[in-house]
């Protein structure tokens, strides 16, 4: 943004002067080196030339990009050449805006577990708390696996002549002008409207009830937005559509991708959860740990957990999220089949039954009295439940599966007889009133 204003140190209220030293501590956080930090941030960018204020910027992206400041062998800064300016392009804004975060990841803050309460997140205040506690929210981790519903693609950037009515997609431009107007009743709702332009045109764009947007869109801002735009008085006119600030380095997270759209509650705004989730992968994610051992993950094919929490909230494209989507699905199936192998080990160890002593004479009455000749299958069934009954320890636990008139109610009754021959009490419950008539 300085560098688009031909660094007049106009481009942050009170100059990048002031700016540094109130974010100083966070700034020279993120550098980590102290040289690095001392280089960039003991700097009087008011007393610069044009020419210095340019390589300073220049070091900056550079590290922006690169996460690092490189240094030689000595430590001493190098000196970073200002890269030749790109020919402009319709793809320029953005591959602007999607240039990739630094892929090592930040310890959480303090050492803090991602177990932590959602409170640790900032910006998260005690009414917060509730609300998300409304969404089964407590702690960081439950944020991090609170999946998007579904992703809206604002992939496709477009000039504003090229925008199309109803059409999702992403402008990037500048806002020419922008003001507060008053709606509804009595005036009491107050909008912020403004004039978005690039090199092709402008369009109109309407925030309902969002007067505060109007101190933040001066003119001359950079901005990105997204969303459907509509026809009003024959003029094309964006409605409340997402919107993003335009900084070199910034990953954009509501504009320009695939967003993600979450379940809400009362007090929570789309956005914000937009922006505690991506404050949350960034700082905390590194906290979610891999629990498969990796041949099951190379012999089935699975993404790994960080990277799959990762793009199945902000995903590089729909494969992305596809394969995302897949090893979540495995893993909570995978959760669940050894939750129930744990029960009947338990069962098996810890659960005392009753050994039920079988009757055969009975049961072949029973099967002479039939209509007809019990199929091998269904003879198999029933072998396999008496033995369960015989032996008692552990309790048996079974399912019996099969089509509409395959005869599983043959095989029921066997057992049931099997269990009332010894002394014993069975019953035989079904779902609908019908179905208890017939089986009466």
């Amino acid at each position: 943004m300085e560098e688009s204003r031909g660094f007049d140190n106009k481009a942050v209220m009170g100059g990048l002067d002031r700016f540094i030293q109130t974010w100083a501590e966070e700034m020279a956080a993120q550098l980590g080196d102290g040289q690095a930090a001392s280089g960039l941030l003991d700097t009087h960018y008011s007393g610069m030339t044009g020419e210095e204020r340019g390589i300073w910027a220049t070091k900056w992206r550079s590290f922006l990009d690169a996460g690092s400041i490189d240094t030689g062998a000595n430590g001493a800064e190098i000196d970073v050449p200002e890269p030749p300016k790109a020919k402009k392009t319709r793809s320029s804004p953005s591959s602007e805006r999607t240039k990739k975060p630094a892929t090592r990841q930040p310890a959480p803050p303090g050492g803090l577990p991602v177990d932590s309460p959602v409170d640790r997140l900032r910006g998260v205040d005690t009414k917060s708390v509730a609300r998300f506690q409304r969404l089964d929210v407590a702690t960081i981790r439950d944020l991090l696996y609170l999946f998007p519903r579904r992703h809206i693609d604002y992939s496709t950037i477009a000039r504003i002549s090229e925008v199309s009515p109803d059409e999702p997609c992403t402008v990037v431009g500048t806002i020419w002008e922008s003001r507060t107007i008053k709606q509804g009743y009595q005036g009491k709702r107050v909008d912020t409207e403004a004039v978005l332009s690039d090199e092709t045109g402008n369009i109109k764009v309407v925030w309902f009830g969002q007067r505060h947007l109007a101190r933040t869109l001066k003119p001359n801002t950079r901005i990105s937005i997204s969303g459907k735009a509509g026809v009003f008085k024959g003029q094309l006119v964006f409605e409340s559509p997402d919107y993003e600030l335009l900084d070199h380095g910034q990953t954009p997270i509501h504009t320009g991708r695939l967003v993600p759209v979450y379940p809400l509650t009362e007090g929570l705004t789309a956005r914000n959860v937009r922006r505690l989730l991506w404050q949350g992968l960034q700082e905390w994610l590194v906290g979610v740990e891999e629990f498969l051992p990796d041949e099951v993950l190379s012999q089935c094919h699975l993404m790994p957990l960080q990277q799959a929490v990762m793009q199945a909230h902000y995903p590089d494209n729909m494969a992305s999220w596809e394969e995302a989507r897949r090893r979540l699905a495995f893993d909570e199936l995978f959760t669940l089949q050894l939750a129930v192998l744990a029960r009947r080990q338990h069962q098996a160890n810890e659960v005392k039954g009753i050994s039920v002593q079988i009757d055969s004479q009975i049961l072949a009455g029973f099967y002479d009295s039939l209509p007809f000749t019990l199929t091998e299958a269904q003879r198999r069934c029933v072998d396999q439940i008496l033995s369960d009954l015989e032996k008692g320890t552990p309790p048996m636990n079974r399912l019996l599966q099969g089509e509409v008139g395959s005869g599983k109610t043959v095989v029921a009754l066997a057992a049931l007889l099997a269990v009332a021959a010894d002394g014993y009490q069975g019953a035989v419950m079904v779902p609908t009133e019908v179905l208890a008539e017939q089986h009466f």
